[in-house]
């Protein structure tokens, strides 16, 4: 059995990162159907309710059907990474993400989340106890394996300051992590004002330069205000990292990561990387990788297939979830704010399907 390797995968990456409430079964498997993601992560899961085998726990832990999934998990104890790290390899997972990134206050208050970042030799050893983990349990799995788990993480520029990430990633690159993404925002930040990607191209230079890491064997990803690919295309070009991640961006726009428009992306990006940068035909990437334009009947399908899958998971739990969905997709149309004022009210997938066909036929929409 071969087991993924982000050193497997082709230059330059675009990604869907991990994000509470939002990377459920439902929403991995709408993105993955564009056929541009090489994977998708779960949402973060506490390593405390794995263990334990709280429900909404494994229900969360559900693979993607339709793509490779890695689990993140939280939490804010070595012991914990170790035992929680083992089960989610038995259920299946070949790699796992540690969060060192999220800034909600009940994660935060606990140790977990970016709060790791202000004790960087607890992180040290989380990402050493899940590394020995998870590779101690493939070797009960498959004895004569020689292959083994890897390990990434995710995390912000910092609590206060936004350059603790260059001795915090640094760190958890010599734990032995083989990938990290930076949100380029403070704790302290949380999601306000703008994405600091000078200091996660300071990051990359940094590994980069040193005699340590080869650019083989860690890969560094950006992330923070990025809406359309030709965004990610800016930010391959200037900070020369290895993936883009593309979080709210993709709220509502699924098209974003549609093998076609990522295919143009990476080779723009391949073609022109070493260019120097007035001499980028900036205007023509734009024309072909700038914001998609939807049509009404292509949102109301996306619209009603995601909202299927969430019934179809978690029942009617999952279309009082998909309000918020329906919500994004229809919010740049004509009357907008009358058709969203009735999708976060709905109860039932029939109902959904009622509003979106009533409205389509009071305003005669096209396309």
């Amino acid at each position: 059995m071969n087991i993924f390797s982000w050193n497997n995968l082709d230059y330059p990456l675009v990604l869907c990162p991990p994000m509470d409430g939002i990377t459920d079964r439902a929403f991995r498997e709408v993105i993955a159907n564009e056929g541009g993601l090489p994977l998708t992560y779960t949402e973060f899961v506490n390593v405390k309710s794995i263990i334990y085998q709280n429900p909404k726990a494994l229900k969360d832990l559900e693979f993607t059907s339709n793509c490779q999934t890695i689990v993140q998990l939280f939490g804010s104890e070595p012991d914990d990474f170790y035992e929680a790290t083992r089960i989610v390899v038995r259920m299946g997972y070949r790699a796992i993400d540690i969060n060192m990134g999220c800034p909600a206050h009940n994660v935060v208050d606990k140790g977990g989340g970016c709060a790791l970042m202000n004790d960087t030799e607890k992180a040290y050893r989380i990402v050493q106890s899940t590394i020995k983990a998870a590779n101690d349990e493939l070797r009960q799995i498959e004895p004569n394996t020689n292959q083994e788990i890897e390990v990434s993480c995710k995390m912000r520029l910092g609590v206060v300051n936004d350059t603790d990430v260059f001795t915090h990633g640094i760190k958890m690159i010599e734990a032995g992590a083989k990938a990290i993404a930076i949100h380029g925002r403070t704790l302290k930040q949380m999601y306000t004002g703008f994405a600091n990607w000078d200091r996660i191209g300071e990051f990359v230079k940094l590994v980069r330069d040193s005699y340590k890491f080869s650019f083989d064997r860690v890969k560094i990803f950006g992330s923070g205000d990025v809406k359309t690919l030709y965004q990610a295309f800016e930010k391959f070009i200037k900070y020369k990292v290895d993936g883009v991640m593309i979080g709210r961006g993709s709220f509502g726009n699924p098209k974003v990561f549609s093998k076609k428009s990522i295919d143009k992306l990476k080779d723009f990006v391949r073609k022109y990387i070493d260019t120097p940068y007035e001499s980028i035909p900036w205007t023509e990437i734009e024309e072909e990788l700038g914001e998609y334009k939807y049509g009404f009947k292509e949102l109301k399908n996306y619209a009603i297939k995601h909202a299927e899958l969430c019934f179809k998971y978690k029942g009617e739990h999952g279309i009082i979830q998909m309000r918020k969905h329906l919500g994004w997709y229809f919010s740049g149309l004509p009357h907008a704010k009358e058709l969203r004022s009735l999708l976060v009210r709905v109860n039932s997938l029939d109902e959904i399907k009622q509003i979106l066909n009533e409205y389509e036929t009071k305003y005669e929409l096209q396309g």
